[in-house]
């Protein structure tokens, strides 16, 4: 039964159920078993509808928002009041492995090493099944390591019109 059924029908009952946290994380569970790939993974999270909000830094000069391992759908706003926007955000793995990142279509990005250098993807496009899903690419990062995440320019990413990202572990890495 869907998780947003099951707290439609505990809000109707006289017991306290909180439904709200980790419904998306609950339906992607529900909705694959252990032998998914990360593809399907992060696939299922992107067309989730409530992603965790993140305003990404305008640059690296300061404190940069953190997103972590997924997969984890965020709804991304880019600093500035008109277009074009840009902004970073940056992601600390926290095992050696393979991830994937989906960045909904339109927005470009690029990854770079805390220090600047670089990145690029491991393997080329993974597909998703569903046409709204954007192609991901695969890219190998060290554990501890920050890495950053520039988007921009673009028109998207206002506050009301924040785009969708996700970063998936491959899931045959355990977490420490």
């Amino acid at each position: 039964m869907p998780t947003r059924l099951l707290c439609i029908l505990a809000a109707l009952t006289p017991l306290s159920i909180s439904c709200v946290d980790d419904v998306i994380d609950s339906e992607i569970e529900d909705a694959l078993d252990d032998n998914a790939t990360v593809a399907d993974r992060a696939c299922q999270a992107f067309v989730g509808e409530n992603g965790e909000k993140i305003t990404a830094a305008a640059d690296t000069s300061g404190a940069i928002p953190a997103v972590t391992n997924g997969p984890k759908l965020y709804a991304v706003t880019l600093p500035g009041d008109s277009p074009p926007r840009e902004g970073v955000l940056q992601f600390t793995p926290t095992s050696s492995a393979d991830y994937l990142i989906l960045v909904q279509g339109g927005v470009p990005y690029a990854l770079q090493s805390a220090s600047g250098s670089p990145i690029t993807a491991a393997e080329g496009g993974v597909e998703c099944s569903d046409g709204d899903v954007p192609d991901g690419y695969t890219y190998t990062f060290e554990a501890g390591t920050p890495y950053n995440l520039t988007f921009g320019p673009t028109s998207a990413g206002s506050a009301d019109r924040p785009f969708k990202l996700v970063i998936a572990l491959d899931p045959m890495v355990a977490e420490p």
